[in-house]
């Protein structure tokens, strides 16, 4: 007891969060046959860290190769954990049709959830994706929902990552009479 009040310590489990630091390109292709439709599913993209008030993606320059980017839509996603991801759509000619967009995102989510330095959350990140391949009869969801989870894996560990400054909320009860 500590000043006559019955007193209780635990310890925090602490909140890291994950980031990164530099732009980056990766690209991941699907493929799985065992006999019936297959699967498949290529996409390429560029990772790089997002603050508000940020330009439109317009030219990259990664590891001496220059990539040029046509934006076709945005999507901002505000993460429950804090910070946001930012999921722009670069794609030209129809590469990858429009319908398989939300299971590539939902890949990179289910991969922000559990970033890939520590399993702490990832956020503040923008994504563009550029260009891809489908199949016309072993193209499907899940095929697109990994290659955009392993695609962002591989991107996010050589876009210079870092372990964010923990921040808690901290509470303290007391009892009214003290």
């Amino acid at each position: 007891k500590i000043f006559k009040i019955e007193t209780e310590f635990l310890n925090p489990k602490i909140p890291y969060r994950e980031t990164i630091t530099k732009a980056y390109q990766a690209d991941y292709k699907h493929k799985k046959q065992s006999g019936g439709s297959g699967q498949f599913g290529e996409v390429h993209m560029i990772v790089e860290p997002f603050h508000e008030g940020m330009p439109a993606p317009s030219t990259y320059k990664i590891n001496g190769k220059e990539y040029t980017m046509n934006v076709r839509g945005t999507d901002e996603h505000t993460l429950p954990w804090g910070g946001k991801l930012v999921f722009v759509n670069c794609i030209v000619g129809g590469s990858i049709d429009a319908r398989v967009h939300p299971a590539i995102m939902k890949g990179i989510m289910e991969k922000m959830e559990e970033g890939p330095l520590t399993g702490s959350y990832a956020r503040d990140i923008r994504v563009c994706i550029y260009d891809g391949k489908m199949h016309a009869v072993d193209s499907n969801e899940i095929s697109f929902k990994l290659a955009g989870r392993y695609a962002f894996s591989e991107a996010f560990k050589k876009a210079g990552p870092k372990i964010m400054e923990p921040v808690y909320n901290v509470e303290v009860l007391v009892p009214a009479e003290y």
